[in-house]
């Protein structure tokens, strides 16, 4: 007969908590993954999580070759300084015309920026990530610069939920008469930068006020 003593007990206890914690933390990362497929494979659309599933297995962007290393440290070596100062978002385009009119304009959205855009962090396993999931969008990736500061509002304001936020922070232009009616000022656009030609082009309107 075998007799277990407590520390043998606690030992196998322990390790048993230690499998399960690591468990939950890979399943936290899988669902935070779904999620952001969720974002872009609805489309902004309500649909039932079968049609959703469906949409992923059988779309040929997740079987398209990944963004090449180079491109990825292209774009890395490009914002890996900003993060300091700024949160950094990237917007992909097919269309070099329309990255270099958001240079000189600014950047024209519907009704929700974060639709439109998608956060990247100081980490270029994570941008690799998301450039997968958004590179057959288009070739140009627009780097979009929002300083720290912003967002840190007065605790007495009362932000209104229906809007959108960065029109409540001040820094974003709302005109409804327009399809695109919102415009980010081309002061928070770092520049973009061509996948297909390697090229980086720098926007001098770029933190001036």
């Amino acid at each position: 007969m075998i007799i277990y003593n407590g520390t043998a007990v606690a030992i196998v206890f322990a390790c048993l908590i230690i499998i399960i914690l690591v468990l939950l933390l890979i399943i936290r990362r899988y669902i935070l993954y779904f999620r952001e497929l969720a974002d872009v494979y609805s489309k902004d659309e309500k649909i039932s999580l079968r049609v959703l599933v469906e949409r992923i297995i059988f779309s040929r962007e997740l079987y398209t070759p990944r963004a090449s290393d180079e491109v990825i440290e292209l774009i890395f070596d490009y914002v890996k300084d900003l993060f300091s100062r700024y949160r950094v978002f990237i917007h992909v385009t097919d269309d070099s015309e329309i990255a270099d009119k958001i240079l000189d304009e600014g950047f024209k959205y519907s009704d929700n920026f974060n639709k439109s855009t998608q956060e990247v962090t100081p980490n270029i396993i994570d941008l690799k990530y998301k450039m997968q999931i958004y590179k057959n969008y288009g070739r140009v990736v627009v780097i979009i610069c929002i300083p720290h500061e912003i967002g840190k509002t007065d605790k007495n304001k009362e932000i209104k939920l229906d809007k959108d936020l960065f029109v409540e922070y001040g820094i974003s232009e709302y005109n409804p008469e327009h399809e695109l009616s919102h415009r980010l000022p081309s002061r928070f656009v770092k520049g973009y930068i061509d996948t297909t030609s390697m090229l980086v082009m720098s926007n001098n309107k770029f933190g001036k006020e």
